[in-house]
């Protein structure tokens, strides 16, 4: 028997990381934008939807690190997640996030009777379920920048996705 308070089953993972049924999937949401949208900056906004993608992906890629019991680079300021991309990029980016989200999801089951590795009262699972809960935030401030840009919604879908 394990000591966790806080757990989540590799299916709560998944559900959560595709968007837990009340949000669009992140492929829905990324793989319609060109660079050029993603990298402009909406007045307003500290930030490009490049960035705030970058921002996400270095975070689930640590969580699944340490998961792993591998080293990870901490950045100095938290800023430093946001930092511009480079040129020709952007597909890359998305792609690599999309497969940070499929890891975890493969972790989950793989790693579903283990206790996280940084607490004793989590599982791993649910250590994972909880990058979906910034991923949802941060989707959200993606789809402001993008709305305020007048390239929302994505191709075929309504102004209610999110």
């Amino acid at each position: 028997m394990n000591g966790w308070v806080f757990a989540a089953s590799p299916d709560a993972v998944k559900e959560f990381l595709d968007g837990g049924g009340e949000y669009q999937p992140p492929p829905r949401l990324l793989t319609d934008l060109t660079e050029a949208q993603a990298v402009s900056i909406p007045p307003g906004s500290p930030y490009s939807i490049a960035q705030i993608l970058a921002h996400m992906h270095f975070f689930p890629s640590a969580q699944i690190a340490k998961v792993r019991g591998e080293e990870w680079p901490q950045p100095q300021h938290l800023d430093d997640t946001f930092a511009p991309i480079a040129p020709g990029t952007w597909p890359t980016l998305v792609a690599d996030f999309l497969t940070g989200v499929e890891a975890c999801k493969t972790l989950a089951q793989e790693m579903a009777d283990r206790t996280g590795p940084e607490r004793e009262d989590t599982s791993v699972d649910y250590d994972l379920a909880e990058s979906a809960l910034p991923n949802a935030y941060h989707f959200a401030r993606s789809c402001c920048c993008a709305g305020w840009q007048g390239f929302w919604p994505p191709v075929g879908g309504d102004t209610n996705d999110f």
